[in-house]
């Protein structure tokens, strides 16, 4: 992992208690009728290299060029909720998942003051841990499965 602005050091996937997953999924479930919305517009993100092919498309200069301008033109029309409930995302994700660092606290009004960029860094990192710790809680049904009040 790159070293992080402010020397942050984050939990690590396996030390999300039940507690921070919950604060992260309130925000990100508020996020993601959003994502959707976009995704539906052609929003595309993160934008691919060039010369990455996806879905048999080869991403030349000129098609991430044009991908960049509608993303642009897509978030010109999000809305001010739209807006704070990406925000809250990001901030939810820095204040849950920062271990330590080295500025003197870590609430609210520290994260929003941190450079734009060191912001979008630390926000990224955060959601790279938690990738990989979502649980898939729908049932598995086993048709062979025999029901519980006939085990006895």
């Amino acid at each position: 992992m790159p070293e992080l602005p402010y020397g942050a050091v984050l939990f690590t996937a396996e030390e999300v208690t039940e507690r921070m997953s919950r604060r992260i999924a309130k925000a990100r479930n508020k996020l993601l009728p959003i994502i959707l919305q976009l995704t539906d517009k052609g929003y595309v993100e993160p934008l691919p290299k060039e010369g990455s092919v996806i879905d048999g498309v080869t991403w030349d200069a000129k098609r991430i060029e044009e991908q960049l301008s509608l993303n642009l033109h897509i978030n010109a029309e999000m809305t001010d909720e739209q807006i704070d409930a990406t925000n809250d995302y990001q901030s939810e994700l820095i204040l849950t998942m920062v271990r330590t660092w080295e500025k003197p606290t870590l609430d609210l009004d520290s994260v929003l003051d941190l450079p734009t960029a060191k912001f979008q860094s630390l926000a990224e990192a955060c959601d790279n841990v938690l990738r990989g710790t979502v649980v898939d809680l729908e049932p598995s049904i086993d048709p062979k499965a025999q029901p519980a009040d006939s085990l006895a």
